[in-house]
């Protein structure tokens, strides 16, 4: 039954046009994917880093750590931004995540 009284706004205060809603929901595909590859990277290198301490008994090399780093700060990014807490779009619509210091 139809009536003729307003949407209730969000508790955000704007109501989200559908076409950006369309578009919001293509890119939540799309990083959906992506960070479950980022998440198969981050797993063959957490195997590459047991193995090699295993073998070596040595930790592995600030590179591999630095891009662990970086990798996981990429899913944060996505998950921020799946969960509506980040209105902009991870990597490659913005910088990749920085290396740490």
């Amino acid at each position: 039954m139809p009536t003729d009284q307003p949407i209730e706004e969000s508790t955000s205060g704007d109501l989200i046009d559908r076409a950006e809603t369309g578009i919001r929901v293509l890119f939540t595909l799309l990083f959906f994917l992506i960070a479950r590859v980022a998440e198969a990277v981050l797993g063959i290198v957490i195997v590459f880093g047991v193995l090699y301490t295993l073998i070596t008994q040595h930790e592995p090399s600030p590179a591999v750590r630095r891009f662990s780093q970086r990798v996981l700060a990429y899913l944060v990014e996505i998950a921020r931004y799946l969960t509506y807490n980040d209105d902009e779009a991870p990597f490659p619509f913005r910088e990749f995540p920085p290396e740490p210091d």
